[in-house]
């Protein structure tokens, strides 16, 4: 392994870890702290999971997103007004708490599974130089 290789594993080993225990906290919030909804009830704790996967997806495609947005305002179908609760819904406290928690866990599992790709990137880009030296190698 060459140096720029180790180095790259501890970070990555760290962001993996942290993505990995920020997402089962986000669950755990999901399911045991955020309370139950009173107009859809447990149908809607899917809205943490699925607005913390658009956010995700808006720094992976970053003009997919506003359109859904302007669609979702445009044309509202499923998705109620909730964040600023227009007497139907709002968002609680304990809500606001597990909706931010699946950002960041959403957000620090896509900088996991960026920064892996880029390291697989990293490393086939050295497959060709280690099969040279095993040729050189296997030659004398």
């Amino acid at each position: 392994m060459t140096a720029g290789a180790k180095a790259n594993v501890v970070p990555g080993l760290c962001l993996t870890v942290v993505s990995a225990v920020a997402v089962l906290v986000a669950l755990g919030m999901v399911f045991l702290y955020a309370p139950r909804e009173a107009t859809m009830g447990e149908v809607q704790r899917i809205f943490y999971l699925h607005v913390a996967s658009a956010w995700v997806g808006f720094f992976a495609f970053f003009v997919t997103v506003p359109l859904s947005w302007f669609a979702i305002r445009w044309w509202r179908t499923i998705h109620p007004n909730i964040l600023t609760g227009n007497g139907e819904m709002a968002l609680t406290p304990r809500m606001v708490h597990t909706l931010l928690v699946a950002l960041v866990a959403f957000t620090l599992l896509y900088a996991t599974l960026l920064w892996q790709r880029v390291r697989l990137e990293q490393v086939g880009e050295q497959v060709p130089v280690i099969r040279e030296q095993g040729s050189v190698i296997g030659d004398r």
